[in-house]
C-alpha cells in the first residue's frame, strides 16, 4: 500500500493530478508547491531589483527626466540664444 501523499490539484476533467506532493505542501511542484515568494523586506527588494530590465520606468529615471525637462524649459531662451550665435 502506498502511503505517500498525492497532489490535491484537479484537472479540468475533474481527475486528481496524482503526482507526489512537495514536502510540507498539499500540491506537487507543477501546481505551485515550491515557492511561496519572498517573505522578508530584503527578499522582496532583491526580487524587485532582479525584475528590472532597463530601468526606464523606475522612479529615479522618471525623476531624472522630469528634472531635465524642467531645466530645458527654464533655460529655453538661453539655449535659443546660444544656438543662434553658434
Amino acid at each position: 500500500m502506498d502511503t505517500t501523499q498525492k497532489c490535491q490539484a484537479h484537472s479540468r476533467s475533474g481527475k486528481q493530478c496524482g503526482n507526489f506532493v512537495v514536502k510540507g505542501k498539499k500540491v506537487c511542484k507543477l501546481h505551485g508547491g515550491w515557492s511561496t515568494g519572498p517573505r522578508t523586506p530584503e527578499g522582496r527588494e532583491r526580487i524587485r531589483q532582479a525584475r528590472t530590465k532597463h530601468g526606464h520606468y523606475s522612479a529615479s529615471a522618471i525623476r531624472e527626466r522630469q528634472a531635465f525637462r524642467h531645466f530645458l524649459q527654464s533655460h529655453q531662451n538661453d539655449l535659443k540664444e546660444i544656438m543662434e550665435n553658434f
